[in-house]
This record gives structure tokens, sequence and C-alpha cells, in this order.
């Protein structure tokens, strides 16, 4: 479920983003991961290619560094579900309520960095105008078709 999440905050973004790397995964979960630099360059290339104004960048670069912000942590939580997991199969029995307990502990953090993310994404997408707008629509079933080729 935590890669999942992960994988659907990245596509969200990367939908406002407009950016393609075209590797694994359609571009996540590769090597280094998301890093800060990538982000940076993402926002570069976003801005380039939609023509942003410094206000409109303004609120792009908003939804990055929230984004980057939340990283560390989930990258955390990431791995202390690992660990919890590796424990629990480990013995005899698995404890089913510790689970459930550091599942739903894990999908409340999800829900504050998945609302604090949506309102700033928000802000962005309010800057946009119908060009720009139709620019995402268009890379975004770019990608989605790339994505899902069966």
């Amino acid at each position: 479920m935590f890669n999942i999440i992960w994988k659907i905050i990245p596509l969200a973004l990367v939908g406002l983003m407009f950016a393609n790397c075209g590797r694994r995964h359609c571009g996540w979960g590769h090597g280094g991961g998301f890093s800060e630099k990538k982000a940076d360059w993402m926002v570069k290339k976003v801005s380039s290619k939609l023509d942003l104004t410094d206000a409109q960048k303004a609120k792009l670069v908003d939804v990055k560094d929230y984004f980057m912000v939340q990283k560390p942590r989930m990258k955390a939580r990431k791995e202390s579900m690992f660990q919890l997991f590796k424990k629990e199969i480990e013995k005899n029995r698995l404890d089913e309520v510790a689970l459930n307990v550091a599942f739903d502990e894990m999908q409340k953090e999800m829900t504050v960095m998945r609302k604090g993310l949506i309102t700033r994404v928000a802000a962005f997408h309010s800057t946009l105008d119908e060009k720009q707008k139709k620019e995402i629509v268009e890379h975004m079933t770019s990608h989605h078709e790339k994505c899902n080729k069966d």
C-alpha cells in the first residue's frame, strides 16, 4: 500500500510538473529515487514548457518544496513498516493488532500529507490558464498511455 501511495503522489505531481523520465515504472522507483536535484529540474522544465509567470512558478515551487519535506518522513515510515513486517513474519503467529495499528498510523500520516499536497496543487492549478491546463492534460494522457500499454 505504501508503495502504491508513493507512486500515485508523484504521478499526480508529474502530471503537473510535466516531465517524463521514461525509465522503469514510468520513471519512478529507480536508482536514487526522486531527488531534490530532479525536483528542481522538473520545476525548470515545467516552467519553461508552460511558460509560467513568476507567480505561477512560486506556486509550483511550493508544491515541490512540500513534497520534498514530506519525503524523508515517508521514507522513515516505509523502513519502520518493513522492519515491523520482517519481525512479524519471523514469528509463529502474526500480531494482527500491531499490524493494523501501524497501518492506521501510516494512513493518518498519508492523509495529512495528501491534504497538504492537494491544497498546494489546487493553489498552483488556480493560476493556470486554459492553454496551460490543456498542455498538462495532453502530457498526462501521453504519459498514461506509455505507462499502461498491455
